[in-house]
């Protein structure tokens, strides 16, 4: 998808499914993976909004008032703070995993699909990288229990495959 495209599904925010690929993360030194082409393709329900992260985080606490700090990196882009964020000449979507909704997630090494179960995913497995979160870790001393946490999550537009409004 191109980048007016993608701003034109997300204008004015909303729930989505999104399908995006990137390259797979691993963990570790001395993985065998590493050298090679390791894609990993996404597909998962979100929302897309204009509303703060400190405003959604304060949503569901139940003690105290959550602050967000500023943006570690980039810039909101004009038109759509809290949903799209520029950096370095590219954008960013910035949009939140809804919880109890199932995440499909496939990887392909060298353009070949690798089948879950079979014995190149059970070596491949081990060497993931499947941390994804940038929430921070101190929400449940505003009430928040890890399964009820905000995670915002952002990805590049360049990675994005598709997104439709669920």
């Amino acid at each position: 998808m191109n980048d007016s495209n993608i701003l034109r599904t997300i204008d004015g925010g909303g729930r989505f499914v999104i399908r995006y690929r990137t390259s797979a993360r691993f963990k570790g030194r001395g993985c065998p993976y590493a050298k090679g082409s390791v894609m990993k393709t996404t597909e998962m329900t979100v929302d897309v909004t204009r509303r703060s992260y400190a405003d959604l985080v304060n949503d569901v606490a139940t003690k105290g008032t959550f602050k967000s700090a500023p943006l570690p990196w980039g810039h909101w882009k004009a038109g759509y703070e809290n949903m799209v964020i520029e950096h370095n000449g590219k954008l960013y979507l910035r949009m939140y995993p809804v919880a109890g909704y199932p995440i499909d997630t496939q990887y392909e090494i060298d353009g070949v699909p690798v089948r879950k179960g079979s014995s190149t995913w059970n070596e491949l497995e081990q060497w993931l990288d499947k941390s994804s979160s940038s929430a921070p870790k101190n929400l449940e001393e505003f009430g928040i229990p890890a399964d009820k946490a905000v995670r915002p999550l952002s990805i590049g537009f360049a990675s994005i495959e598709d997104i439709v409004e669920e």
